[in-house]
């Protein structure tokens, strides 16, 4: 979803809204729960072309994944590693994420 006028702050508001929204969603006769994750990047907080912007993106979509599923994850300098499954060094702590 491209939202032309958000930064990062609002893009994440709406992205929680949607994601809430389909976590609403329930199919007559089934006890199937339906859920999103999603990423957020902002151009040009995050990014400078739209090429980068889409990949962080991605990236942080991957890291909603990876971080337990039906949440919403806003693009940082890390999330491309831990899309990756590499191990990032953030102050004195390190994580890792197994992919």
């Amino acid at each position: 979803m491209l939202l032309p006028e958000a930064d990062a702050a609002a893009g994440f508001q709406i992205a929680e809204r949607v994601r809430a929204s389909i976590a609403e969603i329930t199919l007559p006769g089934t006890d199937v729960t339906v859920t999103a994750s999603l990423g957020v990047a902002a151009f040009p907080a995050h990014a400078n072309t739209p090429e980068r912007l889409e990949r962080l993106a991605d990236a942080a979509l991957y890291v909603a994944k990876r971080s337990g599923r039906n949440r919403t994850e806003i693009a940082d300098h890390t999330s491309e590693l831990l899309a990756a499954g590499k191990a990032v060094r953030s102050g004195r702590r390190q994580t890792r994420v197994c992919k």
